[in-house]
């Protein structure tokens, strides 16, 4: 079973976060519903490549999710400058209008649960926060990615905990097992911790086997 798009992207940036597949990895944190995390991306990954139109497009949506909708609204206009696209700016400033009120409704309900009993509010504040759920929009023909040469993925070496949690999901035990004794070598002051997964892999492969 192949490692999904969004999986190799985390890897590739969580080996090396100075690349310019930041912005994806942003764009996931956000239709998570993980501000903080990917506006924090953002700012990292925009100081190393400050002319990214489409991380500034992010950006944007982002902050208007936090609240921050005039800072929103700037980094709108500076994808539109970078892109040269006289017409980039009314094509997007309705969406993030929209995200902004969205953030609205789920501060009110937070707000409002708090002059009342937690206990009684609880089913209808997630109900609430379920329907404002915001989900990006990924829009691809916007991308200019920066001219900058990366290893293609197959030939980097990313030995990581999150490689082989990836294969233990898909039930690659052989591979899972083989990513763990390579950190155990690595990183020996985790010797308990990856012991213990190649236990739990092998004992996974056993319990396959006689069955």
């Amino acid at each position: 079973m192949s490692i999904s798009p969004l999986d190799k992207i985390a890897l590739i940036y969580e080996y090396n976060p100075s690349s310019p597949l930041f912005a994806r990895v942003a764009a996931n944190e956000f239709s998570k519903g993980n501000f903080e995390q990917a506006v924090e991306i953002i700012q990292k990954g925009l100081g190393q490549f400050p002319n990214y139109p489409t991380a500034y497009l992010i950006s944007a949506k982002v902050k208007a999710a936090l609240g921050n909708f005039d800072e929103a609204k700037s980094d709108l206009s500076k994808a539109q400058l970078l892109l040269n696209d006289t017409e980039f700016y009314e094509k997007h400033i309705e969406e993030i209008e929209q995200i902004a009120k969205r953030n609205s409704i789920i501060n009110e309900s937070k707000i409002s649960s708090k002059t009342s009993e937690i206990e009684d509010h609880l089913e209808e504040l997630a109900a609430k926060l379920q329907k404002a759920k915001i989900e990006i929009n990924n829009d691809d023909s916007v991308e200019i990615k920066p001219k900058r040469t990366t290893k293609d993925f197959k030939e980097l070496e990313i030995i990581s905990d999150t490689l082989a949690e990836i294969y233990f999901a898909q039930g690659n035990f052989l591979e899972a097992k083989n990513v763990y004794q390579k950190l155990l070598k690595r990183f020996p002051e985790k010797e308990n911790l990856y012991k213990s997964k190649i236990s739990d892999i092998e004992n996974k492969i056993k319990s396959q086997t006689k069955s």
